[in-house]
């Protein structure tokens, strides 16, 4: 399996994690407590993120050449890096690491790097 596939799945599978936070995290409650604008900027969030993600899975699943051999597809694969990374660093700024799933997401995000820098590596 190539590393562009790799990352296929990974956003794929974060997208469709996003997709589970109305139930995970209890946001018919939640975002009870938030104003109704607040509510609905994370929700707005969540759902563009959740677009976002499986776009990038399908461009790694449905045009691995373009991604692979074009400078658009290589600058596609950096920022999907740089996105992970940024998402690794608001882990550990934003997020109480003493609590095991966040440390548990934190080593996943890391993972999320790894895997789209070996992506660049190989392209």
């Amino acid at each position: 399996m190539s590393w562009l596939m790799l990352c296929a799945i990974y956003n794929l599978l974060f997208g469709i994690f996003h997709l589970t936070f109305w139930k995970l995290l209890v946001w018919k409650v939640e975002l009870k407590r938030v104003s109704p604008d607040n509510r609905a900027v994370m929700q707005t969030l969540n759902l563009c993120l959740t677009f976002v993600l499986f776009l990038m899975a399908y461009l790694y699943f449905f045009h691995a050449d373009e991604m692979r051999t074009t400078s658009i597809g290589e600058a596609v694969t950096y920022g999907a890096m740089i996105f992970w990374m940024v998402r690794t660093i608001l882990q550990i700024m934003l997020f109480n690491l003493k609590k095991r799933v966040h440390q548990i997401l934190l080593v996943i995000f890391l993972t999320g790097v790894v895997v789209h820098l070996a992506a660049i590596v190989n392209l």
